[in-house]
């Protein structure tokens, strides 16, 4: 595989043409780039929000032609947000967009607005930036009554020859989490969505997070990345592919753009479990995805999704590099070992003001027993339905999400925890596993070009175990540990019911320097125990960096 790798990007190097790196995932730009979308009533070919980690350049693409279309109405706001993609991707508008500070410090930083050192000659485009975030909490349940985050770090990217283009971003973290994350931490043996981690007495966590990529066009069309980071496909808050919910994996990713299809081939290193025992190399295990996105129309995109996680000892399954042919059938000629995972998902543009959005997801479905109404465990199914509403009501910059997100028990479990959808300790797609029911709620405002204002309201019903065998929620368990084969019901063992609720103000001084205010109130009911309340309000500095968020 190492090999295989090697020459893979020697070879993407030398025929590379010009190229860009991605957009973070925690970018505020993809809010921006979605609402001009639904604006304009009509999907863009080149761009396929659905998947996070999207190319730069055609992100500032559609700004440009949403800026540039007389006809799409845009407020004061958007113009500043769109002004806003500009200043991140200084490097990818015409002159006439760019935009200089008019006074740079020392001469030679921020030259321009958005970076710190920005770099730009014939053989090289380099931007750096600092990356900060200081938060400090109340919390009654947490130690010494107060909760904090201190995160330093930096990131760059760069632009060689127009051709082979880089990012990395590193971060040093200590964090005193509210007591509910200590206790989903000590549950996975890992922080949702990090990675390595130390822990001292007095509750605090220390952990080093590092993210990077190298990228280039192959042909006009198809486009390599290899890194370690995360990555989310779907249009929701929540995935039931794949989410930014575990931590980052090692990647490489084909991407292949043309007509009205976008189709990405993505290869990943897992591994099992989060820090368990004491250091040592962790089993590999690997999975493969394919996306196939198809604009069906101006208005509406239809989505294939297929992956499948498998484990050799310390080495990869080449059968499975084959970029276009049903994992099913490869499966089945090596012996069916493996757990694949098929899906459905759909976009739709209403009236410039509305977009539905789903994904269905089957896991060993059963066309016999799906009908035969015996409440088969082999029914490993989920499903999610979402409609987000832009200026709401008429109100400019008010924009409204719904979601509904259900999963039944025993999806996305194995015969063996080591070709579960998990990686490092934590769910793959949706942090609740399976066996659950969810419903989202998010209303985002903003009131004046630098202030936004959102709240978010999620509420879970879901079953966990009633004693050591697998009751379909605890997705690293075996399935065949099950107490019963049929009459299988959604939220069966103990029950649990769970509300969250976050509310977040938030003011940009100058380009992404932020002063937050933000709340959080969760609430956990186990059937036959004391409900459980807890809440705690908080003040950050952010600085290049996204706002926490604590839905775990």
């Amino acid at each position: 595989m190492r090999n295989f790798i090697v020459s893979l990007l020697c070879f993407v190097s030398s025929i590379a043409l010009a190229q860009s790196d991605i957009e973070p995932l925690n970018s505020i730009n993809y809010q921006t780039a979605e609402r001009l979308e639904i604006k304009s009533g009509s999907l863009i070919n080149s761009l396929d929000l659905s998947k996070k980690g999207s190319s730069r350049k055609r992100l500032t693409d559609l700004a440009l032609q949403i800026d540039t279309a007389s006809t799409v109405y845009l407020s004061d706001v958007d113009y500043y947000n769109i002004n806003h993609i500009y200043l991140d991707n200084n490097d990818l508008v015409p002159p006439k967009f760019f935009t200089e500070s008019p006074t740079p410090v020392l001469k030679n930083f921020y030259y321009t607005p958005a970076y710190l050192y920005d770099l730009h000659t014939d053989a090289i485009d380099l931007q750096i930036n600092p990356i900060f975030y200081g938060n400090i909490s109340y919390d009654k349940d947490v130690a010494k009554d107060y909760g904090f985050i201190f995160t330093r770090g930096a990131m760059a990217r760069a632009t060689i020859d127009k051709k082979v283009t880089f990012y990395t971003q590193m971060t040093e973290n200590q964090v005193r989490y509210p007591q509910f994350l200590n206790q989903k931490a000590d549950s996975l043996k890992s922080i949702p969505t990090k990675g390595f981690f130390q822990r001292d007495p007095n509750q605090v966590w220390d952990y080093f997070d590092a993210k990077a990529a190298v990228s280039a066009d192959v042909t006009k069309h198809i486009n390599a990345k290899l890194g370690y980071d995360q990555h989310f496909w779907g249009d929701g808050y929540r995935s039931l592919f794949m989410s930014n919910n575990a931590n980052n994996a090692a990647f490489l990713e084909l991407n292949t753009n043309f007509w009205k299809i976008n189709y990405t081939n993505l290869y990943q290193e897992l591994l099992l479990d989060g820090r368990v025992g004491p250091d040592a190399v962790k089993p590999k295990r690997y999975m493969v995805s394919h996306h196939l996105s198809f604009d069906a129309a101006d208005w509406l995109n239809l989505g294939f999704y297929e992956s499948i996680v498998f484990a050799r000892e310390n080495q990869f399954e080449f059968h499975y590099l084959n970029p276009v042919i049903f994992f099913r059938a490869i499966e089945q000629q090596v012996g069916s070992p493996d757990n694949v995972m098929v899906g459905l998902n759909y976009s739709a543009l209403v009236k410039s003001r509305l977009k539905l959005y789903g994904q269905l997801v089957l896991d060993e479905f059963r066309f016999d027993d799906l009908t035969g109404g015996n409440k088969s465990w082999a029914n490993k199914i989920g499903f999610q339905q979402g409609a987000k509403y832009i200026d709401a009501f008429g109100v400019e910059q008010l924009d409204l999400q719904a979601e509904v997100n259900r999963v039944r028990p025993y999806t996305y479990m194995h015969n063996k925890r080591e070709t579960n959808f998990t990686h490092y300790g934590s769910a793959i797609a949706h942090p609740l596993g399976a066996n659950f029911t969810e419903v989202v709620g998010i209303a985002r405002y903003q009131p004046y070009n630098k202030m936004r204002l959102s709240g978010m309201l999620t509420y879970a019903n879901y079953g966990t175990d009633i004693d050591e065998r697998s009751w379909g929620n605890d997705i690293f368990k075996d399935y065949r540990d099950r107490p019963f084969d049929n009459g299988v019901e959604q939220g069966q063992g103990i029950a649990n019911q769970s509300l969250n609720v976050q509310g977040l103000v938030s003011y940009e001084l100058k380009h992404n320097l932020n002063l937050d205010l933000q709340g959080v109130f969760k609430t956990h009911d186990i059937e036959n125990e004391p409900k459980v309340n807890e809440g705690f309000m908080g003040a950050s500095v952010r600085w290049n960096f996204g706002a926490y968020d604590y839905n775990f």
